[in-house]
């Protein structure tokens, strides 16, 4: 499915769901069509997804593909 988007110089363009995320995330979208009504970023509520801010080791990764440690 395509979203219709207007960029800030007035160009409106077709995108798909994840390109809009990312186009939201960047500020590259003045307002884009949702449902039958236009949504203006920063009037109307929009959700952006974030990067999770956790720095550290992943430990829910595949445990297969870790090394096995071996106590003799």
């Amino acid at each position: 499915m395509e979203i219709l988007v207007m960029y800030h110089n007035g160009t409106l363009d077709f995108v798909k769901a994840p390109m809009l995320t990312h186009l939201l995330a960047i500020g590259r979208i003045k307002q884009f069509l949702r449902g039958d009504s236009w949504a203006v970023v920063g009037v109307h509520p929009v959700r952006i997804r974030e990067k999770s801010g956790y720095v550290g080791l992943e430990r829910r990764s595949d445990r297969r593909l870790s090394p096995r440690i071996r106590y003799v």
